[in-house]
């Protein structure tokens, strides 16, 4: 019981060596084209605005996939030195 308050601590720090930037990039992104295509679709011009929402699926499944796989690797302990690689290991 003693060693709970430890663990809930460590489970709620942040780490910074963990996130990756391209997630943050890849919203960026997401977030202009979907403002472009609105922009477009308000201004009538629904060719445009067609083909940035198209080019929002694309660059919003790009920043899943990214999200997807850097958690992957935290998970899975792929780096050197984490508790789940020594536990593997043994």
């Amino acid at each position: 019981m003693s060693d709970r308050p430890a663990m809930e601590e460590d489970m709620f720090a942040p780490n910074p060596k963990s996130r990756n930037p391209l997630v943050l990039v890849g919203a960026l992104v997401t977030a202009g084209v979907l403002t472009a295509g609105l922009v477009a679709f308000k201004q009538g011009n629904t060719m445009r605005s067609q083909q940035m929402m198209r080019a929002r699926i694309v660059a919003q499944g790009a920043t899943v996939a990214v999200l997807v796989a850097s958690s992957g690797v935290g998970v899975l302990g792929f780096g050197k030195g984490t508790a789940t690689t020594e536990a593997v290991e043994k």
